[in-house]
Parts: C-alpha cells; structure tokens; sequence
C-alpha cells in the first residue's frame, strides 16, 4: 500500500518513511539552507558533555 502525503500543511520528516532525502531540493525546502533559521536557548542546568565530562554547556543551539 502506497503512502499519501498527510494532510493540510503539515509536512514529513526525513526520518520518516517516503519523507524528503538529505541533500535534495525538498529537503532543503523542508529545513532551509544549513546555519539559516538557528535558534539558541539556555539550557536549564548546566550539561556535561558525554565524551568529555570536564566541558560544560549553559545553552543549546539547534536548527
């Protein structure tokens, strides 16, 4: 059985399965160009980073 796009506005993710592919046109349309459309939030306590525990983090920065 075939996959329909989901209604209305809402649009899938590349995870998902028949969602766009990374470094494809629909995937940029999807996500925006990389480093566009960034947002940085203050963690809510401070992070120790997993592959070196003496570095700390205060905020996170995502896309």
């Amino acid at each position: 059985m075939a996959e329909e796009d989901p209604p209305g506005d809402r649009k899938r993710s590349y995870l998902l399965p028949g969602g766009p592919n990374k470094n494809t046109p629909e995937f940029l349309e999807f996500y925006g160009n990389r480093s566009e459309n960034r947002v940085t939030i203050p963690a809510p306590f401070v992070l120790k980073i997993a592959w070196d525990l003496r570095l700390k983090a205060t905020k996170i920065t995502c896309h």
